[in-house]
């Protein structure tokens, strides 16, 4: 396990170190991979360009298990292998399909243990936390484990003098330490340099020398701005000598091979250029040690220090885009490995993707998107027109009996009605907080339920209608048919009274009704009069604990001739609570509006003061409460309309 924080160095030490060290000693064969979306194939392809081209049957070997290749090239080549594999990161952000292949011919390799193989994962430290999930696959992989971490002073220094002095160069008095000042603090890392910052610095410095000069000097320094200067423009200084469309196009192949989480992945060249001119700066590119090719023919950027130096200018539509532009490829792998069907509703947002012009994907995965989409459109359209022919066929065969069957044989009540004539008249009481203050409204004539809606009344409407109301009704007794039906929300009252051709009442309406004297024009303390009677109403007072019929009581009725309204049940209404005055026009009538609805009336359970007609309280509509009923009211020009009808 070699593992260190991103941009130490982990791939240069493997690749310029290690590789060439073990080609050189002659102690094995060193193979180098990267983790990819398919890490098992990228495994197989190293190892089969790692073998001599005239050696015979390595192909035969690529389609079978990976412990078999790995014999086959120990045979081969005639030494022991050590296979590199980078960036191990990756495998964690996998797809299940990926990651249970990888697993898989690791889980055989490590059972066999192939004599002559030798493993190292290359990986970012802050993935160390996730090594756990191989215990499987290695037996223990943190036995034999190397941290590399940034270069100390001294060694840093050689970094930098050694190669110089192999061409000449030399550095003046006091700019070396300067520079090994600058770079520790740079680097944030307990006074270590990262290699890729001494890399950027140095490459700079020296091709920043002038024809014939061999000395790095502090006015070099300076006419660079300085190494934090150097450090943040590094892609720009690169890429300064570039037209401004050049420039432009620069960066979006440095964009493309970036990705949102900073790190860097490896795209061909379609996938990063989107014409010939984009071609020609990736070369470009390449030359300027911004971009790297691989021995697969792709490219990446050349450090995961530059990606995050690209993903700092990366605005959010730019960032989604080569988010969506990894998903199609991650799901383009699963399905050519292991054949795993594309998401309906991912298919159509990378379709649309498509459509953008900065939106590269590789001439194969984008055909196959939109074959993807074609066929996943024809199945659905193909679903859709049997679920209408199913539904047509239900409808016609079932329709009448589970549908029409209760509607045209359950007749609908009687419900009988009052009338209340137009005027003016005042609601509302100075002396309750929720009722004042007391003020004038001008009503249009209007019906309401001479009675409260009763159980038999309900329960013919839950009958036709098929309704499952929202309360259990568990005062549906079949020996209480006259009781008023309560436990009902305000949405079941409301479906009710539209059913039989009404609507709840507002609370304006049903004060009216509650007090108004139409023959002394005088609003009344009491449906009755002015003068409190526990004999008149069903309330507390009374001493029974359940309901009356609803045509109980007629000495306590209205001046109109409504019954009960205070006592048995408080009733709802249609007005959504709000403070008074009074208006229908300011949304509290409004029968999709949100908020708690107001009752009136009070219960069997109310003593004296709450039961006063002009109390207003509110309750969640959704709630059916055990001792709130209600009953309807309508419009009487309409009503008549139909009597007349």
């Amino acid at each position: 396990m070699l593992y260190g924080e991103s941009g130490c160095g982990k791939t240069s030490l493997v690749r310029a170190g290690l590789l060439p060290y073990l080609q050189r000693t002659g102690t094995a064969i060193g193979i180098y991979t990267r983790c990819a979306e398919d890490p098992v194939f990228s495994l197989k392809e190293s190892i089969r360009r790692s073998i001599p081209v005239t050696v015979r049957g390595v192909h035969d070997h690529l389609t079978a298990p990976l412990v078999d290749l790995l014999h086959f090239a120990v045979r081969a080549l005639g030494r022991s292998v050590v296979l590199f594999i980078d960036q191990f990161e990756v495998y964690f952000s996998l797809s299940a399909e990926s990651r249970a292949a990888f697993d898989h011919e690791f889980g055989i390799w490590s059972a066999a243990r192939v004599d002559g193989v030798h493993v190292v994962l290359v990986l970012r430290e802050d993935a160390l936390g996730r090594l756990a999930e191989l215990d499987p696959l290695f037996a223990n992989p943190l036995a034999i484990t190397a941290r590399l971490t940034s270069l100390r002073r001294p060694d840093a220094e050689s970094a930098i003098l050694n190669p110089a002095q192999h061409f000449g160069i030399s550095y003046s008095p006091g700019v070396l330490n300067h520079i090994l000042d600058e770079l520790a603090t740079s680097s944030h890392s307990e006074g270590r340099i990262l290699p890729a910052y001494l890399q950027i610095v140095c490459t700079r410095l020296i091709d920043g020398l002038e024809p014939g000069t061999q000395v790095i000097t502090t006015d070099n320094l300076a006419r660079l701005g300085g190494i934090a200067k150097i450090l943040h423009s590094y892609a720009e200084q690169a890429l300064s000598s570039l037209s401004v469309t050049d420039q432009a196009r620069a960066w979006r192949i440095l964009k493309r091979a970036t990705k949102s989480d900073s790190s860097r992945t490896s795209l061909s060249p379609s996938a990063l250029c989107a014409n010939d001119a984009e071609v020609h700066v990736l070369a470009v590119l390449t030359e300027r040690r911004l971009i790297r090719r691989l021995e697969s023919g792709d490219y990446e950027l050349s450090h995961d220090r530059l990606a995050q130096t690209v993903r700092a200018t990366m605005t959010q539509e730019e960032a989604k885009l080569v988010d969506m532009a990894d998903m199609a490829r991650s799901a383009y792998h699963s399905w050519i490995a292991y054949r795993v069907p594309l998401g309906e509703e991912l298919g159509r947002v990378l379709l649309v993707y498509c459509s953008e012009p900065n939106f590269l994907l590789e001439p194969d995965i984008r055909d196959w998107l939109r074959a993807t989409n074609r066929r996943l459109r024809l199945v659905r359209w193909r679903i859709r027109a049997l679920w209408v022919l199913v539904a047509a066929m239900l409808l016609l065969t079932c329709g009448v009996l589970f549908y029409y069957y209760p509607l045209l044989t359950t007749k609908k009540p009687k419900y009988e009605w009052t009338d209340i004539s137009a005027g003016r008249m005042l609601i509302g009481d100075d002396g309750n907080p929720r009722s004042r203050p007391k003020h004038e409204v001008v009503l249009r004539p209007f019906r309401l339920g001479k009675y409260e809606v009763t159980n038999e009344q309900y329960s013919a409407f839950v009958k036709a209608t098929r309704r499952t109301p929202s309360g259990p009704h568990t005062d549906q007794e079949p020996e209480a048919p006259l009781g008023p039906i309560r436990r009902v929300t305000w949405y079941d009252a409301n479906a009710f009274c539209h059913w039989i051709g009404g609507r709840l009442p507002t609370e304006a309406e049903w004060e009216m009704a509650a007090t108004w004297d139409p023959v002394s024009g005088q609003k009344l303390a009491w449906p009755w009069g002015d003068t409190w009677s526990a004999e008149k109403l069903k309330s507390f007072e009374g001493g029974l604990s359940a309901t009356a019929p609803v045509d109980s009581y007629p000495e306590g009725k209205s001046p109109w001739g409504n019954y009960h309204m205070v006592g048995n049940v408080a009733e709802w209404t249609s007005t959504i609570e709000a403070p008074y005055p009074y208006r229908d026009d300011d949304g509290r009538e409004d029968p999709n509006a949100l908020g708690p609805r107001i009752m009136r009336g009070s219960s069997y359970s109310h003593l004296a003061g709450p039961a006063s007609p002009t109390n207003r309280s509110g309750l969640d509509p959704a709630y059916a409460d055990p001792q709130v009923g209600f009953r309807c009211a309508s419009d009487a020009a309409l009503e008549r309309g139909k009597e007349a009808k």
